[in-house]
């Protein structure tokens, strides 16, 4: 068991919006057999931790669980549960409670990925897959969106 992450790009909120309707997810194909969307499916790859620990490695600079800013989508942040008790209280069927869930990604982490230079990749994928005691570990054109949702 694990989350599922799709990361993908949309022209706006509207279309992000409209891909979470796609039978199968954004990256689903469409009817010639290509993704609806540009984009790359991950399994335990959420944004706020294990991709912020690559964008904070390609930065050079410490982890922290804001170095890739997000915003939610949907489900509609008003309908966030403001506590613990409300969580409990929902639904087994809320989308709080199930997923999926949509986040738009701040551009800079998009850039930060488009710009790593060819001759770091080794050294930062070396540095990205070793070993992770804690998160604190970790050494010094289109939106990109996020949707999320257990396996």
């Amino acid at each position: 068991m694990g989350v599922l992450h799709d990361y993908f790009r949309a022209p706006d909120a509207a279309t992000a919006l409209r891909a979470m309707e796609v039978l199968g997810g954004p990256l689903a194909p469409d009817g010639n057999g290509r993704p609806g969307f540009d984009g790359v499916g991950t399994k335990g790859i959420d944004p706020d931790v294990v991709l912020g620990e690559l964008v904070a490695l390609i930065r050079d600079v410490p982890w922290t669980t804001d170095v890739i800013g997000d915003e939610l989508v949907w489900p509609s942040p008003d309908e966030v549960p403001r506590n613990a008790e409300e969580a409990r209280a929902l639904p087994p069927d809320a989308p709080w409670a199930t997923g999926p869930w949509l986040f738009e990604l701040d551009e800079s982490a998009r850039d930060t990925l488009a710009e790593l230079d060819d001759d770091r990749y080794s050294e930062i994928a070396v540095a990205w897959g070793g070993p992770r005691n804690s998160p604190t570990s970790v050494p010094s054109t289109p939106n990109t969106w996020s949707s999320s949702s257990p396996s």
